[in-house]
């Protein structure tokens, strides 16, 4: 349970990562 919810979480960090990493 705490491993799917850390992987979601990961997930989601990365995603607004890479669009900060994008933005102009």
């Amino acid at each position: 349970m705490y491993y799917d919810i850390s992987k979601r979480i990961v997930d989601i960090i990365g995603a607004i990562i890479m669009g900060i990493l994008f933005l102009p």
